[in-house]
């Protein structure tokens, strides 16, 4: 009897020690998300972002990436995993290490990339990612941009009105051998704002905004004050990840 008893409580510390090892690599894996997925606040003098990451729990399957290209262009990505927690939480890292300083002639070839590393995980078709990519010229305002399966609407305000960056395309998946994506071009005028989010910010079990009150919210604010009206929308108790990118262009 008394080595049963000692067994056990061997047994019961030592599954103590592992749950605190494994509490604490989440931790550091969420800290890593969140340092990695850091966007200056003024890449170039006419551009500024405002960014906000809110996971479900401690470590969340949305990421958000900058890179500064060679001939002046900034590249942007938002990106939604599918599921949530740790095992998503473990894709968006290895694609940010896939994407980090990645140099670019187009925003389909940021796509293309991240295709290629999530294919190369192995997982099934269950597994996807959606994700946005915009490729801005700061200095003549041209913006080019791919979706891969971003059904979170971008949504552009120029001159006034609202526009609805949409194109129907697969995510990152494996549900076909082959998977292309195009690229669309605009030219933005000064004053014009860029506003990428991921879906949570939309679920019903994760905010009490609609696509209305959102696209009136992208509309009539600016800067950080749209980015901090829109959090007070969100949940604390959420179901989803939320992320929001805003770009404002301007001098």
């Amino acid at each position: 009897m008394f080595r049963d008893i000692t067994s056990q409580v061997k047994l019961e510390n030592s599954n103590k020690v592992q749950t605190k090892r494994l509490v604490q690599d989440a931790e550091a894996a969420a800290q890593m998300q969140r340092a990695f997925f850091y966007v200056p606040e003024f890449p170039h003098p006419r551009v500024r972002v405002c960014t906000s990451y809110l996971p479900a729990s401690s470590m969340g399957g949305d990421m958000l990436g900058f890179s500064r290209q060679p001939d002046g262009r900034l590249a942007f990505y938002i990106a939604d995993v599918s599921g949530h927690g740790f095992s998503a939480a473990m894709i968006t890292l290895l694609l940010y290490g896939a994407l980090r300083g990645i140099q670019i002639s187009a925003a389909s070839e940021l796509l293309a990339l991240a295709l290629k590393t999530f294919s190369s995980i192995g997982l099934d078709e269950q597994n996807y990612v959606s994700m946005f990519a915009a490729l801005l010229n700061p200095e003549s305002g041209s913006l080019q941009w791919a979706s891969a399966g971003f059904n979170a609407i971008p949504l552009l305000v120029a001159n006034n009105r609202l526009l609805r960056l949409y194109k129907p395309s697969l995510p990152l998946c494996t549900w076909k051998e082959k998977i292309s994506y195009e690229n669309q071009t605009i030219s933005i005028q000064e004053g014009s704002r860029l506003f990428l989010y991921t879906d949570g910010l939309l679920d019903r079990r994760s905010s009490r905004l609609t696509e209305t009150s959102l696209e009136e919210a992208v509309q009539n604010a600016e800067g950080r004050t749209l980015i901090k009206q829109l959090e007070q929308e969100v949940l604390a108790a959420r179901n989803d990840d939320v992320s929001m990118l805003l770009l404002s262009f301007g001098s």
